[in-house]
């Protein structure tokens, strides 16, 4: 899954314009660089805190970023799961 398609899969999920969803992700990259999860699994306040950041550099409203960054962490994790769904077999049990 190359970026294009996340910006898709993101935009298919919200209903929000693909170039929109694109300056988020790009917000997002440059917001939490290497620390997206332990940014966004954080506290609420530090999450919103965020989003109003992404707002700020997108002029997105913030409403739409949440919609965004929900869904983009949704198709990640999808895409990684789909990657690691080999491993699903050796761990289950059985």
């Amino acid at each position: 899954m190359n970026k294009q398609d996340v910006v898709s899969a993101v935009a298919q999920k919200t209903g929000l314009p693909p170039a929109d969803c694109e300056k988020i992700i790009d917000a997002v990259q440059a917001q939490a660089p290497g620390a997206l999860a332990s940014e966004f699994l954080g506290s609420k306040a530090r999450h919103a805190e965020i989003v109003s950041g992404i707002a700020a550099r997108t002029g997105v409203s913030a409403e739409d970023c949440e919609k965004a960054v929900i869904a983009l962490e949704n198709v990640v994790k999808s895409a990684v799961a789909d990657k690691l769904g080999f491993l699903k077999g050796i761990f289950s049990k059985s």
